[in-house]
């Protein structure tokens, strides 16, 4: 919740919400929310009316619209044990590609387009309440590519915010986009310059654990 710690540093009354398997310790104390439960969007909505609500920020997950799917793990790594994750979207079948068969992927995809349908919801409640807002994940996401997602890119009240996380305090040139409020975080746009160079993308055994660089590159930096 570095967001939200950085937003009470400079006055802000903040609300973090997080769902209940957060693998990670929160610098603020947080609201736990399944946002993949049909209860979830009771809970936001009274919490998105409440009175001086100045601006909401919504990071999806974006592990099963990750194109990162899309390539295969090296079979030398397979056979060490690292998994290799399967595609479960695509640009033709973004919410699901019909040869899924696996409960669990299933399941996933199912949590993750529930959490999807509840921040088109509140992406509605914010415009429609004058609420400033941003939405973020990675630029190649097929999360943009979600059909209740998609038309919001071209809303008359949003612009597009790109950033590579070099350019923010990150130490690889992952490219992310913000969907926002015109005009508020513009100055956010920061395309990589070429002046330094970058971490390189791989993937490391922890005590026997694989660990994805690209599960370290979804926290946001501080300087961001």
């Amino acid at each position: 919740a570095k967001l939200s710690a950085a937003a009470r540093q400079r006055g802000f009354h903040i609300i973090a919400v997080d769902g209940p398997r957060n693998e990670h310790r929160p610098r603020v104390k947080t609201v736990t929310i399944d946002l993949a439960h049909q209860s979830a969007w009771e809970k936001l909505d009274a919490i998105l009316r409440e009175p001086g609500v100045f601006a909401a920020h919504f990071a999806p997950p974006c592990g099963t619209a990750s194109r990162a799917r899309d390539k295969k793990v090296p079979q030398w790594m397979r056979n060490l044990g690292v998994p290799s994750p399967p595609p479960l979207r695509s640009s033709q079948f973004p919410l699901g590609i019909p040869e899924i068969t696996s409960e669990y992927q299933l399941m996933k995809l199912e949590a993750a387009n529930s959490i999807y349908r509840l921040v088109a919801k509140g992406l509605s409640l914010c415009l429609e309440l004058g609420i400033i807002v941003l939405i973020e994940n990675p630029v190649r996401s097929y999360f943009w590519e979600i059909p209740f997602i998609k038309p919001f890119g071209k809303h008359k009240n949003l612009e597009w915010v790109l950033y590579d996380g070099c350019m923010v305090g990150g130490s690889r040139d992952k490219r992310s986009a913000f969907l926002a409020t015109k005009g508020v975080f513009t100055s956010l746009h920061r395309l990589c310059d070429n002046s330094h160079q970058h971490a390189t993308w791989k993937i490391e055994l922890k005590d026997g654990i694989p660990c994805f660089d690209t599960s370290s590159e979804a926290k946001y930096p501080a300087l961001l």
